[in-house]
């Protein structure tokens, strides 16, 4: 068996299907990096909220 070592620079300017997938996993990262923690803090914040306000309008 032959084992040939690629860049990964090689492999994404030659292969389009393996650029599409990589750039797939670079938005996820990003999504993952940045909104999620944010996301995850909104819903924190919604959660603790004091619905006192509310209820009195109820």
């Amino acid at each position: 068996m032959i084992t040939q070592k690629v860049s990964q620079e090689e492999l994404l300017a030659e292969n389009q299907e393996a650029q599409f997938y990589w750039n797939k996993l670079a938005r996820l990262n990003i999504m993952c990096g940045v909104f999620y923690p944010v996301l995850c803090q909104t819903k924190k914040t919604i959660k603790n909220a004091n619905l006192s306000p509310l209820n009195a309008c109820l």
